[in-house]
């Protein structure tokens, strides 16, 4: 629980990058919310497509939504959240602040508008 404090604070002050131990830390946390019963026994070195496939083989399941996100559907969330709270709520009381490109964040942009990243893996590399 301390860990996931330390982490979220981080985040929170608009870090340069989201670190492999914040990763991993929030990963703990995420595979702990699946209730995935490997989580405590294989330790923090367990991913989440171990967590994905884990579901698959040990429950009946009809549709991929109670299944966590992968990996990379994940690192861009992260990206995303860390964005948001750390570096455009974390400034909110600056006037014009300067603020990291959100394309280096999760987020991409085209002459629509702007849009999350989903993943950055391809469907094969999910399991």
């Amino acid at each position: 629980s301390s860990g996931i404090n330390a982490e979220y604070g981080i985040l929170s002050r608009g870090p340069s990058e989201v670190t492999l131990e914040a990763q991993q830390v929030l990963v703990n946390v995420i595979l702990q919310l699946y209730k995935i019963s490997c989580a405590t026994e294989r330790g923090s070195g367990m991913t989440l497509e171990d967590g994905r496939f884990d579901i698959l083989i040990h429950q009946t399941i009809d549709s991929f939504r109670p299944l966590p996100p992968s990996s990379s559907a994940f690192t861009q969330h992260v990206k995303r959240a860390a964005y948001v709270a750390g570096h455009v709520w974390g400034k909110a009381d600056v006037a014009n602040p300067t603020l990291p490109a959100f394309t280096e964040w999760g987020w991409t942009q085209d002459t629509e508008g702007i849009y999350p990243v989903w993943t950055m893996c391809n469907s094969s590399d999910i399991f």
